[in-house]
């Protein structure tokens, strides 16, 4: 009988998780709210109705895709991945054809590491290694980001998690370069829409569709 691999880690956050706020606007995503969803823990896991004593997972709101990548930054340092994917997620669907591929490589790092923490390590080596594959076409430095340093954390995590032994991962800071990150070559706040990130990536694949533009493949 085969056995998946069993990998038990601790990850520790390059920043202390002190308390304070980042940018954008923070929502507590506890259960609490009337009409609102489930519960998330910090790995994003669907929690029960009425689940206390945990650490819960926020939902944050964002103005401009500048915050939302200065946020999802501000998460990545605090080992708050699932978060940070969500954050992230507008920039990628708010992204030039040419860089979707890149900033999807960039979440599915984040992604993998959602499922370190969550001991998963099926999920951690797929989403290692599909973040591999949509970085190897980028330069080693793009957008401000060490693509490079990047690639290395896909591998490392793809490599612990393909082991199925324990391991402690200590999450890297996000690599930035210079003042980087950065959205785009063009100076000033880039709105966001007060849709949903999955919602401006339907209409951003709808408008490519109208323009017989190829979208981005998940």
């Amino acid at each position: 009988m085969s056995h998946e691999p069993e990998v038990q880690v601790v990850v520790s956050a390059p920043l202390p998780d002190d308390g304070s706020v980042g940018p954008g606007r923070c929502v507590p995503r506890d259960g609490n709210v009337a009409g609102g969803e489930r519960g998330r823990d910090r790995t994003g896991r669907p929690l029960p109705w009425g689940t206390t004593g945990v650490t819960f997972a926020d939902e944050w709101d964002y103005d401009t895709i500048e915050e939302a990548l200065a946020g999802g930054v501000w998460l990545w340092n605090r080992a708050r991945f699932f978060e940070c994917h969500e954050a992230l997620e507008h920039v990628w669907h708010a992204a030039e054809p040419a860089d979707t591929e890149f900033w999807q490589g960039v979440i599915q790092v984040a992604v993998a590491m959602v499922h370190v923490q969550r001991e998963n390590p099926v999920g951690a080596v797929t989403l290692g290694n599909r973040a591999l594959e949509r970085l190897a076409g980028a330069p080693t430095v793009h957008r401000g980001i060490d693509v490079g340093a990047l690639r290395e954390t896909a591998r490392l995590i793809v490599d612990a998690a393909s082991s199925g032994m324990s391991a402690q991962i200590a999450a890297p800071r996000f690599p930035s370069i210079g003042e980087g990150p950065v959205f785009s070559d063009v100076p000033g706040p880039t709105a966001r829409s007060r849709e949903p990130a999955w919602r401006d990536g339907a209409d951003v694949l709808a408008r490519r569709s109208a323009r017989s533009e190829p979208g981005p493949t998940t």
